[in-house]
């Protein structure tokens, strides 16, 4: 009998030693799968293909974490103040959705990131990013930043070409150099002491559209030289007529900035076009702001405005709150090579 008992313990001890056991040993494993956190429920299994919405979830749901607002645009990221890009990257980065992903926030321009979400090579998310911005930047009492204006005229308007000319202001005008008005403009403007800027066309002939235009001071390009085409070679008129560049163009154009500081050709790139729409929470238009503040980044800039009614009031504006804040204001073939005495 004594036996059968000792028998009936020996087992429950062995019981009990393997129950602790597999507690011990499988409960970490077993528990976080009965009960995942929410964490562990979204994050996505390894080696699982992310869908782009999903990606653009995060990227919002890390935004709204920083403090920007809960709406924003599709292809631009307005950080709010105190945030950088390096925040933004940290935050993606650290979240367990993307782990299975890179990030990277990388410099494009001076107030200008880039922010990509790859897996495996495919491009999951790309947007512009953009820190918080001042709307009146603090500006130098000592050495101030220079401001250049380009009054767009692509098509004619005698009246609104008069305007610009009697304004005491150091003013430019932009005009198409095959236009039926660019002539007559031309020479209103050089009449009046304002300059002129010939709106080139990277397709077109650049000599041509030169002596179409013989007051210019100064060639503004907005589109990207065709694939092929060599950055010197187009410059030669520019460089044997002692013009200056504006480079107006999106994306990487530093091959042609490059060329331009080879051949001796003053070159500035253009700040920002005013009357852009304004988005929250800046109360005044991005393009002022972005305007003003890449000035103060530079030591310069060059901004452009359309030749309309609204363009031409928004300009008298912005130029009497310039110089109330202190900005030096030239005309934009100085500011170009201004620029290009401040480039190393």
């Amino acid at each position: 009998m004594a036996s059968r008992y000792g028998l009936t313990a020996g087992l429950w001890l062995v019981s009990l030693l393997l129950l602790t056991l597999l507690v011990i040993r499988g409960g970490p494993w077993l528990w976080p799968r009965l009960f995942p956190s929410p964490e562990q429920a979204s994050a996505p299994e390894a080696g699982l293909q992310l869908e782009p919405a999903l990606v653009a979830e995060v990227v919002h749901r890390a935004l709204v974490t920083l403090g920007a607002p809960g709406e924003g645009s599709d292809t631009l990221i307005e950080l709010p103040q105190g945030a950088s890009a390096r925040d933004l990257e940290l935050a993606l980065r650290a979240t367990p959705d993307l782990r299975e992903t890179e990030v990277y926030v990388t410099p494009v321009d001076d107030l200008l990131w880039r922010l990509r979400v790859l897996q495996e090579g495919r491009l999951l998310h790309k947007r512009d990013v953009r820190p918080w911005l001042p709307e009146r930047p603090q500006v130098s009492g000592t050495d101030p930043p220079e401001l250049g204006f380009i009054v767009l005229f692509e098509e004619p308007d005698d009246a609104a070409v008069r305007r610009v000319g009697a304004w005491q202001a150091p003013l430019a005008v932009g005009l198409p150099p095959f236009a039926p008005h660019a002539v007559k403009s031309a020479r209103q403007a050089s009449w009046s002491s304002k300059g002129v800027v010939v709106l080139a066309d990277p397709l077109q002939d650049l000599e041509e559209q030169l002596l179409a235009s013989p007051e210019a001071g100064a060639v503004l390009v907005r589109r990207p030289l065709p694939d092929g085409l060599d950055p010197a070679a187009w410059l030669a008129p520019v460089q044997r007529l002692g013009l200056a560049l504006i480079d107006g163009t999106e994306g990487d154009s530093t091959a042609l900035r490059r060329a331009a500081r080879e051949q001796g050709v003053p070159c500035a790139r253009l700040s920002a076009h005013l009357g852009a729409a304004s988005s929250a929470p800046l109360s005044a238009p991005e393009g002022e702001i972005l305007g003003r503040n890449l000035a103060v980044r530079r030591g310069h800039g060059i901004l452009t405005v359309d030749g309309t009614e609204e363009g031409l009031a928004q300009l008298e504006a912005f130029i009497d709150d310039a110089r109330a804040d202190g900005y030096a204001i030239h005309f934009p073939t100085e500011v170009a090579r201004l620029a290009a005495l401040s480039v190393p």
